[in-house]
């Protein structure tokens, strides 16, 4: 005896929902960096003058016109009241 399949028969079953993955965006990050500093001279300034230019002086009214500046007045470099007998502010007079 011969055993013959019978007939088949399809069955159609609807497709499986697709599957949905949800993924997170990489958030965004900011980095903040400090300049570095510039580098220094290694030369060192030129040294400044920090005293005042010296002051004139004259010992007597003699000097004073030996020098050509006679008279002096009071506020000009020189000026001593040593030098200005009459304390009207010149000098030399």
């Amino acid at each position: 005896m011969v055993t013959v399949p019978g007939p088949t028969e399809t069955i159609k079953q609807p497709p499986l929902p697709a599957r949905t993955i949800t993924v997170k965006a990489p958030q965004a990050t900011t980095t903040v960096t400090e300049r570095a500093p510039l580098a220094q001279s290694t030369t060192s300034p030129r040294p400044r003058r920090t005293t005042a230019a010296p002051e004139v002086y004259y010992a007597n009214c003699s000097a004073v016109r030996a020098a050509g500046k006679a008279p002096l007045y009071v506020g000009q470099p020189g000026y001593a009241s040593h030098l200005d007998g009459d304390n009207d502010g010149v000098a030399c007079e």
